[in-house]
């Protein structure tokens, strides 16, 4: 393919991933051809690469890369087979060697991972997230407008059929989903809330920018245009019925205010003091959510998040300091249910990814978390302090911000469409400083050149 092709490719892609990947335990056929589609695509950026910006010593993308090599080591720590008198003395392992005892069999060879296959797919499971993450790095990747104008088509569908499903008109894409709840491309309602959000970021976005250009006769008509727009969205957030979704809007539209004002420049601490008040507004839904609403309860009605952090604990002990192998957390869970706690709701995620990745990943998982926390900290903190005039930016800080602290109370990253929508608010958080260093090269050259 033509390189100018590759913009239209990505965008394409974007959109398939939000249509097709809103579900993690569900929809196995559509996630595995979205898998094969960014194998494709992130070969291609590998293969062809692309325009590239010639970053200085400062380079924004390093703590990322960082992050995919930490990512990419914890895949070999955790699949790489160890000798019998390694594995066999792992915490939670006495029961697997003392199965082979008893049926007289040798001890084998056997990595970290106590299902290895299940730890493999749940690495593939990242490569959409990775494919869109390489291909909008590149230089010729899709501009952050188109990215949020298909962003919010995508989402007031989405809405308009959140709608039609609170209504009791069906239309659920998912057999397995929140039935009553507006869940629209999503299996959970959570997690169409988590995307609605991100969708009201980049309208604003995506409206402040174009305000600058405009007259002002022009502007009172777009005013109008984004504001029923922002309002469709948030009519969808609250169709969600996500209590995490609904105590997480205040924030991010106070962010989406401060777009329109970028004179004003804020530091460090007052960009923490913002973080806090997000966390505030989560433990508040969070509290909330404890007395009767959807997110503290299972959202087939009865299992309570407690009850799993509950479960849980017992199992990042038992599992400590390795874990049990990332994608293993089902099986695991089984082990820890008595007759009497066993439900008829099967328990898929922890609705904590935090509990979930210290399960699974032990110290290790936890090490690689913050590795992408440091660089997402600093970033988000340098957007706001620094680049107040890139609204796009902004809200890209805004919505992965969302994301991660939607995370404490439920799974929205793991699914394709959010992780996705996440790596590509990650890439969005530095392609405007790569464009900018690009920018200011070009006016040290063309100063330079006046000079001679």
């Amino acid at each position: 393919m033509r390189a100018p092709r590759f913009p239209a490719v990505v965008l394409a892609y974007l959109v398939a991933v939000l249509l097709l990947g809103g579900a993690s335990a569900a929809g196995l056929a559509a996630n595995l051809l979205l898998e094969i589609a960014g194998a494709v695509l992130l070969g291609w950026c590998i293969a062809v690469p692309g325009p590239v910006h010639h970053a200085a010593a400062g380079d924004p993308t390093r703590g990322l890369k960082l992050f995919v090599g930490a990512l990419a080591a914890l895949a070999v720590l955790q699949l790489i087979p160890l000798p019998p008198f390694i594995w066999s003395h792992l915490p939670g392992r006495g029961g697997i060697a003392a199965g082979f005892a008893l049926l007289g069999q040798p001890l084998p060879w056997l990595p970290i991972s106590l299902s290895p296959w299940s730890t493999v797919a749940a690495f593939v499971w990242w490569i959409p997230a990775l494919a869109l993450l390489a291909a909008m790095l590149r230089g010729d990747a899709p501009t952050p407008s188109a990215v949020a104008r298909a962003v919010v088509i995508v989402a007031v569908v989405a809405v308009a059929i959140g709608a039609v499903q609170r209504a009791g008109g069906g239309l659920y894409f998912y057999e397995i989903t929140n039935y009553g709840q507006g869940t629209g491309f999503f299996a959970n309602a959570n997690h169409q809330a988590a995307f609605l959000l991100a969708a009201l970021a980049l309208a604003g976005a995506e409206h402040a920018q174009q305000r600058v250009r405009q007259r002002v006769e022009r502007r009172r008509v777009n005013d109008a245009v984004f504001a029923g727009v922002a309002l469709l969205l948030v009519i969808g957030v609250l169709l969600s019925n996500s209590l995490a979704g609904i105590g997480l809007l205040a924030p991010v539209i106070g962010g989406i205010a401060l777009m329109f004002v970028p004179g004003v420049r804020l530091g460090r601490g007052i960009g923490l003091a913002g973080l806090a008040v997000a966390a505030a507004a989560l433990i508040g839904a969070l509290l909330y959510g404890w007395l009767g609403g959807n997110v503290a309860h299972d959202t087939a009605g009865s299992a309570e998040r407690l009850d799993y952090l509950a479960r849980g604990l017992p199992i990042v002990r038992d599992m400590a300091p390795f874990g049990s192998g990332l994608g293993t957390f089902v099986n695991v869970y089984d082990w820890y249910e008595t007759s009497a706690s066993v439900e008829n709701v099967f328990v898929n995620h922890a609705h904590d990814d935090l509990l979930e990745l210290l399960i699974e990943a032990g110290i290790p998982g936890l090490i690689v978390l913050a590795v992408f926390l440091r660089w997402w900290l600093g970033r988000d903190i340098a957007v706001w302090r620094d680049h107040r005039d890139n609204p796009y930016m902004l809200a890209a800080t805004l919505f992965t911000g969302a994301m991660l602290a939607h995370s404490l109370v439920d799974y929205p990253l793991r699914t394709a469409a959010l992780s996705g929508l996440f790596a590509t608010g990650c890439a969005l958080m530095v392609r405007a400083h790569r464009n900018a260093q690009r920018t200011a090269k070009i006016k040290t050259s063309q100063s330079a050149m006046a000079q001679i």
